[in-house]
């Protein structure tokens, strides 16, 4: 029998096909499957689909329109980007899944604008909460990681950005890939890789590191941008 997220991506297979969204396979689970598409390097747009009906809830799907995360829930915690609810139901079928559809397809000639509206706030970004703390030290981590990989030809940090491709490509689970990424992270710290801020937030903690990169290489690689 197919999982939820399987059914999902097959219902929503018109927005990969037609629209550029790539299935999240290896951040979704048995009662989420998630979609993603690159507008910019500093905006992208997520579609989340959640199944609260276990917990007698409804099928909920939404849009964000945000700076690049890993494709699930934390996204809510950051306090940057818009989220855009489709629609809910509790009873849903094929009806309910092509109105979903159509109404993302009718959002996406907006997201130009929501893209610059995104861009500005990070640039400026006035709720400083703890979360957009350890999302900036986040992505100072990645992009040290990349820059190992590709300029200084770092093994770790190379073998973690290509485990990152294979995870996106074949929809294993992450398991792999943070372990390859708590060998990239040692380097990071062995070579004094990192940017002050980061090196002082993270404190020498390669698993801290790693835990935090995995999901920034994982979404980078699905938009195809590695």
């Amino acid at each position: 029998m197919a999982s939820f997220a399987d059914n999902v991506f097959d219902v929503f297979s018109q927005l990969c096909e037609n629209h550029c969204f790539v299935p999240a396979k290896a951040a979704s689970g048995k009662d989420f499957a998630s979609f993603v598409r690159k507008v910019s390097p500093e905006c992208y747009v997520y579609v989340f689909v959640h199944d609260g009906r276990r917990g007698d809830g409804e099928l909920a799907v939404s849009v964000w329109v945000a700076p690049p995360h890993a494709p699930d829930d934390g996204l809510d915690k950051l306090n940057v980007g818009y989220k855009v609810q489709i629609a809910s139901a509790y009873d849903v079928g094929d009806d309910f899944f092509e109105c979903c559809k159509e109404r993302i397809v009718n959002l996406l000639p907006a997201l130009g604008a929501l893209s610059q509206v995104v861009q500005e706030e990070v640039s400026h970004q006035r709720f400083r909460s703890q979360r957009w703390a350890a999302y900036k030290s986040e992505r100072q981590a990645f992009d040290s990681l990349k820059a190992m990989a590709t300029d200084r030809a770092d093994a770790a940090c190379a073998m973690a950005v290509s485990c990152a491709r294979e995870v996106a490509q074949d929809g294993n689970s992450f398991g792999s890939l943070e372990k390859a990424c708590v060998a990239a992270a040692k380097s990071l710290l062995d070579h004094n890789a990192l940017p002050a801020e980061a090196t002082a937030f993270y404190d020498g903690d390669a698993d801290f590191i790693a835990s935090c990169v995995a999901g920034h290489l994982y979404v980078d690689a699905l938009v195809g941008s590695l």
